[in-house]
C-alpha cells in the first residue's frame, strides 16, 4: 500500500494515484474536514451502532464525479441514514432499504422534512393527551424491569400509549424517533456500549473516577424526569431538521423499504453508496432491541427480525450440523475450512454471511443503471485467529457481477460503536476499505 495521500484529494488524483501504486490509505476526515461527531444536519438525531463516517458518502457526493442534483442514491443497508441524508444535502434523490424497523423509522424521521412549528405542535398535543396510567411496561424476550427503574418505566409507558394512539403521520414518526432516544437515554445501560450491557460502576477495571462517572449515571437514570428529557431531545432534533430543510430543502423526503427486492425495476440508481453488515462483529438487532420492543416494531419477537439480518450469529444445532450449499464461496474456501477446524458455528456463521451477501449483491447490482457506480465500505475481521476478508471476498461477488474495480481507498477506524471483542472467536476491525466498483454501460447480470 502506498503512503498516506496528502494534498491529493480530488478524485482525479486518487485515481491517478491508485492506478499507479495500488490501494491507496486515506484519512476522510482530513479529505472533507468532517469528523465523526460533528453536529451536521440530522446525523445525530439517534445513536446507532456502527454508523457510517458521514466524510465518506460526503466526498463521493461532492467530488463531481457520480451524483448532481436529482441523481437517484441508494443505501440498501441504510441504518440510521447517514448515506441518505448527505444525499439529501446534495440535491439527489435518495432511497434507502434495511431489515430492521427501527431503522427505517429514524431513517425516514432524519430524512424528512417537516416546519418546524408542526413538529412542536405534535408533541405539545402528545404531552396532552398522555393517559393517567398506559397499558403497562411491555413484556417478551426482554425483561423491562432489568433496565429502567420503575417510576420511569411507568413514564414511558404513559408516552407509548399516548403515541401508539397518534395516527400515522410525518410528525409521528418524527417523535417515535425521538422517544426511542428517550428509551436509550434513561435505561439502565452502559451508554458506552452499543448493545444494552447492565451498567456495573464497581468493576474492578475501572478508574475510580470511571466509577464515580457510572455512580452518577446510575443515579441520575434511577431519577429521569423523562418528560424534561423527552422536550430536550425534541427541540434539538427540530433545531436539526431545521437545518436539513434549510439545506435540502422544505419537500426533501426519502422512499424507505425494508429490502432492495421491493424496489421498483423503474427506480433504478444512479449511484450506491453502503455499508454492509459486519458480520459477526455487531449485534445490531439486540443493540435496538429496547426501542423495538417500547415502540411495538417487534410484534412476532425480536428473533422474527434477527433472522432477516445478514450477519446474524443464531442458528439452532441441526442448521450448523445440516451444513450449506457452498459451492460458489469457493474464493473463501481455505479460510471457511480453517475456521471449521477451530469452531464449526462460528464457520456455518462466516459462510452464511458470504451466501447471503452474494444474494445481496445480486439485488444490488439489478438496482444499478447500466454504468452507475457502487461504492462499498468494507471491514474485515477476525475470525477464530483467522483473518476473514471481508473485502476481498465481496470484492470477487462484484465483479463476478461484471463489476469493475475503479478505486480501492483504505482509511483507519477510530470510532464507529463497533463491539471490538466479546469472545475469543471474534476478533475487532481496525480500518474499512472503501471499493469503487463501476457496472457496464451495457450487459451485465441486471434483471
Amino acid at each position: 500500500m502506498s503512503d498516506q495521500v496528502e494534498g491529493a484529494y480530488t478524485y482525479d488524483a486518487l485515481k491517478a494515484a491508485y492506478d499507479r501504486n495500488g490501494p491507496l490509505s486515506v484519512n476522510f476526515r482530513e479529505m472533507t474536514g468532517l469528523g465523526s461527531g460533528v453536529d451536521r444536519l440530522t446525523h445525530l438525531f439517534h445513536t446507532y451502532p456502527a454508523k457510517l463516517l458521514p466524510a465518506i458518502p460526503s466526498y463521493f457526493l461532492s467530488c463531481g464525479r457520480f451524483a448532481t442534483t436529482g441523481s437517484r442514491l441508494l443505501d440498501p443497508f441504510c441504518g440510521s441514514g447517514t448515506v441518505l441524508v448527505e444525499g439529501l444535502a446534495t440535491g439527489c434523490e435518495v432511497i434507502g432499504c434495511d431489515v430492521n424497523p427501527l431503522a427505517r423509522l429514524i431513517t425516514a424521521a432524519k430524512t424528512t422534512a417537516v416546519p418546524a412549528a408542526a413538529l412542536n405542535a405534535a408533541f405539545e398535543r402528545l404531552l396532552a393527551r398522555r393517559p393517567r396510567f398506559g397499558f403497562g411496561p411491555p413484556t417478551g424476550s426482554v425483561r423491562m424491569e432489568r433496565w429502567f427503574a420503575l417510576p420511569v418505566a411507568k413514564e414511558l409507558d404513559r408516552f407509548a400509549a399516548a403515541l401508539g394512539a397518534m395516527p400515522d403521520c410525518t410528525e409521528k414518526t418524527f417523535l417515535q424517533a425521538c422517544f426511542s432516544a428517550v428509551v436509550r437515554r434513561v435505561c439502565l445501560a452502559d451508554p458506552a456500549i452499543s448493545v444494552p450491557v447492565k451498567l456495573n460502576p464497581e468493576r474492578a477495571s475501572l478508574t475510580s473516577a470511571q466509577r464515580d462517572d457510572r455512580r452518577r449515571w446510575l443515579a441520575e437514570r434511577h431519577n429521569a424526569d423523562v418528560e424534561a428529557i423527552f422536550h430536550q431531545i425534541v427541540a434539538a432534533n427540530v433545531l436539526r431538521m431545521g437545518r436539513l430543510e434549510a439545506v435540502a430543502g422544505s419537500t426533501a423526503k426519502s422512499l424507505i423499504l425494508d429490502n432492495v427486492r421491493s424496489l421498483d425495476s423503474s427506480l433504478r440508481a444512479d449511484l450506491v453508496i453502503t455499508s454492509p453488515p459486519y458480520g459477526s462483529a455487531q449485534k445490531y438487532v439486540r443493540s435496538s432491541s429496547l426501542s423495538l420492543i417500547w415502540l411495538g416494531l417487534a410484534p412476532d419477537g425480536l428473533r422474527a427480525i434477527e433472522k432477516l439480518t445478514i450477519g446474524r450469529e443464531h442458528f439452532l444445532k441441526n442448521e450448523v450440523a445440516s451444513g450449506l450449499p457452498e459451492e460458489s464461496l469457493t474464493f473463501a474456501a481455505d479460510a471457511l475450512e480453517r475456521i471449521g477446524k477451530k469452531n464449526a458455528t462460528r464457520r456455518h456463521i462466516a459462510a452464511q454471511f458470504l451466501i447471503e451477501m452474494q444474494s445481496a449483491l445480486v439485488d444490488i447490482e439489478a438496482a444499478i443503471r447500466p454504468g452507475g457506480v457502487l461504492i462499498l465500505v468494507v471491514g474485515d475481521n477476525i475470525v477464530c485467529g483467522e483473518r476473514f476478508a471481508t473485502t476481498r471476498y465481496l470484492a470477487a461477488i462484484c465483479t463476478e457481477l461484471g463489476f469493475e474495480i475503479e478505486l480501492e481507498l483504505v482509511d483507519s477506524i477510530r470510532s464507529r460503536g463497533l463491539i471490538t471483542r466479546r469472545n475469543r472467536s471474534v476478533g475487532y476491525i481496525a480500518e474499512e476499505t472503501i471499493l469503487v466498483l463501476r457496472k457496464p454501460a451495457s450487459g451485465g447480470n441486471g434483471r
